[in-house]
């Protein structure tokens, strides 16, 4: 289970990728996460809101904008950024930490 603590991490990620990796001013960036958000809580329950959460925020930015942006080519970046975001590591984040630091082929290696 995922804290509000580490929700409102994933998703201050998910602002940030909007800005460094989509070029979207900060204020427009909130806008699409607030909007994305509250799509998914108006989503039904049987739809299981929480699995957002096993995604990364990379993607979540990607899907905000519908413009892909490849993990490798920011991965020194994005695992600073998560690694502030999330500086002790959690059970529920470690896949997220993984996949930061070695990509996302170890996914499809385990």
């Amino acid at each position: 289970m995922i804290t509000v603590q580490q929700a409102e991490a994933f998703w201050s990620v998910v602002v940030d990728c909007l800005v460094r990796f989509h070029a979207r001013p900060v204020s427009i960036a909130r806008r699409e996460v607030a909007e994305y958000r509250a799509h998914l809580a108006a989503a039904p329950v049987r739809m299981r809101r929480g699995m957002i959460f096993h995604a990364e925020p990379l993607d979540v930015a990607s899907w905000i904008t519908g413009e892909t942006v490849e993990q490798g080519d920011v991965a020194e970046e994005y695992a600073a950024m998560m690694e502030a975001a999330f500086p002790t590591r959690s059970e529920s984040l470690a896949v997220h930490e993984t996949r930061a630091e070695y990509g996302k082929d170890t996914e499809a290696q385990r």
